[in-house]
């Protein structure tokens, strides 16, 4: 709970009777608060010793300024929930809480509160069986978060956490490694032409914007655009970073626009530096910092004209990759653009990127037309086993897998129907395999188990299969495209890449996986999940910690060196610890957002903990969060400024999960 030090926070503890129930909460302050400004509700396991985020608390549409309210769902071992404002500066709202109310509803209440909010949760929630009712509930409350959620801009979260204060500034300038700070050369493009003066103008930020002859530690370049301006203390920050970091050989940082009428507006939140998101510009659009030694041997090596600071620094980062150096991203809106990227710099920097692709002799497609690029990765030429774990239990997922195997347009393909049960087929299976007896490259394989266990089945299915990369996909999809398969593969090009994932959609177009995000929701939680977005992390291919098992390409070298999925996760999770195990063995993962499929989820939808397994799913939480928890907490591919709040996946995180100066206290992720 660092995040919140110095945060006035309300406790309250929590008697059994509210665990595992819908719960109404509503907290009536004695101080007015505007009705934009929400509360941040957290909550305490009995199993877990931090608290955890769950939800806000808003002024409802019809409520007085005094209150707030949440309809949440409190799991099993909930204890104790904390109250805290989004801001200190709110701190004495908190000082005046005058009482916490909290009511249990029954499954079908809650739902009808949805449902009189908004008529159209009807159909979400009451179209699937009653037995899922939880889950529709919960799918209803994410698709309506505009009401229960507040829609705060970019300008209020702006004005309340970047702006900063006296002993904020103190702080930086005070900071331990001062005397290790570098110096910088600043070099700017104007237009068409670049000025640079290495022997005038060294800045040290320790001299507040005074140049000085003093000794120092490294010597950096700033890479700047006429047209973008670095904040107050942003070489500070950078300094302190490049030290911090043992000087490593660039850095950037998170950016926004300044409009005609001097308002911020359209941030970039940027992930840790990843090839993929590289080639689209989105990393490369704003303001580098490089040192100068590296920047001097790229010089000497690079002898194509540039005449635009997009493409140097494009140019500039895909060296760094090539060499394997260290690049830091730190995650503070350290610049402002007052202009957008211009065509000639756009064609400057796609013929930098064409350069990049013959060298290395990869195929893909770049989508010049908007900006970021998007890149279309594309792969024929490599053999693929196509593994389809089924029950073959009804005819709908009869007619997925027949589906599945018609839009699935690759020259080189096993495909594998795994069956996992411990009796006989039953007449109709039978039948639906005689279907299939027409794919002369289809074959099926039968696993003999008790209990279900995704685990087991996919290693045995892909231990049987006989070619370099493996796809594994659920009986209960369909492809949106034929080229699904190769899109995919296409970033198998790269050889560092262990696994790949697709984006998933629900039938109704909503997404329901567009990569996995570790931290969100307390564990982790699908990406873009009920949303129809044009994020730009939800529409191009980019790096991940994990993607999901329903679709996923994987390298077989990458699989043995894992030893393949961890059999004690038997249904769940057991995706994200493989991902995660291929992380650690320097393998990427990534999210290919072009390949787009449909996923019939309610058709295989079934409790699986339940009887005897009633409790494997916590195991199975705890045993995650034991092996991985470095990463839960800190997701590389998720920027600390956006909410890991359950259905805000991508939007501003109030307040946001890192420290201003970044890196100075304890609230640094």
């Amino acid at each position: 709970m660092s995040l919140f030090r110095d945060f006035f926070y309300f406790e309250r503890l929590l008697p059994s009777k509210y665990q595992k129930k819908w719960c109404l909460i509503s907290v009536k302050l004695h101080k007015k608060l505007p009705k934009t400004i929400p509360l941040y509700l957290y909550i305490n396991h009995r199993d877990n010793p931090t608290f955890e985020p769950l939800t806000y608390l808003v002024s409802g549409r019809f409520l007085p300024n005094f209150w707030r309210v949440s309809l949440v769902y409190l799991p099993e071992k909930t204890n104790c929930l904390r109250i805290y404002p989004i801001a200190k500066i709110f701190n004495s709202a908190l000082q005046s809480v005058s009482s916490v109310k909290i009511r249990a509803l029954s499954r079908l209440t809650t739902a009808l509160i949805l449902i009189i909010i908004n008529p159209f949760t009807f159909i979400k929630i009451f179209c699937y069986p009653f037995i899922h009712l939880n889950k529709r509930i919960r799918m209803g409350l994410l698709q309506n978060q505009q009401i229960f959620f507040p829609n705060l801009s970019y300008k209020y979260w702006y004005n309340l956490y970047e702006n900063w204060n006296g002993n904020e500034i103190k702080k930086l300038y005070e900071s331990n490694y001062i005397h290790l700070w570098p110096v910088f050369s600043l070099f700017t493009y104007y237009g068409k032409t670049m000025e640079i003066d290495w022997n005038n103008f060294y800045q040290h930020p320790n001299t507040r914007g005074r140049t000085t002859p003093q000794a120092f530690q490294a010597h950096y370049i700033i890479l700047k655009n006429s047209n973008e301006i670095l904040e107050e203390h942003s070489l500070a920050v950078f300094a302190d970073q490049a030290a911090r970091q043992h000087y490593p050989a660039a850095l950037y940082a998170d950016s926004d626009e300044i409009n005609n009428l001097n308002e911020h507006s359209n941030p970039v939140f940027k992930q840790n530096f990843n090839l993929s998101i590289l080639l689209t510009g989105f990393l490369t659009q704003d303001i580098w910092i490089i040192r100068k030694d590296i920047f001097d041997d790229f010089i000497k090596e690079f002898d194509s004209p540039i005449r635009s600071i997009h493409a140097i620094r494009m140019a500039l980062a895909l060296y760094l990759w090539k060499k394997n150096h260290f690049i830091y991203h730190v995650p503070l809106i350290l610049s402002h653009r007052t202009a957008k990227i211009s065509l000639h710099d756009k064609n400057e920097t796609i013929e930098i990127i064409k350069i990049f692709k013959t060298e290395l002799n990869w195929q893909f497609n770049v989508n010049t037309h908007i900006f970021p690029f998007d890149i279309n990765y594309i792969n024929y030429q490599d053999p693929v086993s196509l593994i389809i774990p089924t029950t073959l239990g009804s005819e709908t997922i009869h007619q997925c897998i027949t589906k599945l195997i018609k839009k699935t347009s690759y020259p080189r393909l096993e495909i594998i129907l795994v069956i996992s049960q411990n009796k006989p087929l039953t007449k109709q299976q039978e039948k639906f395999l005689s279907s299939f007896q027409y794919h002369k490259h289809l074959k099926v394989l039968f696993v003999e188990t008790d209990q279900f266990n995704f685990s087991k089945s996919c290693n045995v299915a892909i231990r049987h299969s006989k070619y370099p990369f493996i796809a594994l996909i659920n009986d209960d999809i369909e492809p949106l495209d034929q080229n699904w398969l190769s899109l995919m593969m296409g970033h198998m090009q790269n050889e560092k890449v262990g696994a790949v994932g697709a984006k998933l959609f629900y039938p109704d177009k909503n997404i329901q996986h567009a990569g996995v995000i570790m931290g969100a929701a307390n564990l982790c939680e699908h990406a873009g999940r009920f949303h129809k977005s044009d994020n730009f992390y939800l529409t191009h291919d980019h790096e991940v910690s994990a993607v999901t098992g329903a679709c996923m390409v994987i390298r077989r070298l990458a699989f043995n060196e894992v030893n393949g999925f961890d059999e004690t996760f038997e249904i769940a999770y057991n995706d994200i610890d493989f991902c995660l195990r291929l992380r650690e063995k320097k393998y990427h993962i990534i999210q290919c957002q072009n390949a787009q499929l449909i996923h019939y989820e309610s058709l295989s939808l079934g409790n699986h903990y339940k009887g005897e397994r009633a409790g494997k799913e916590r195991q199975e939480i705890l045993s995650l969060k034991k092996k991985h928890l470095k990463i839960i907490n800190h997701d590389p591919f998720y920027n600390p400024n956006y909410s890991l709040q359950r259905g805000r996946d991508y939007q501003l995180a109030f307040p946001p999960r890192i420290s201003i100066p970044f890196g100075l206290t304890e609230n640094n992720v």
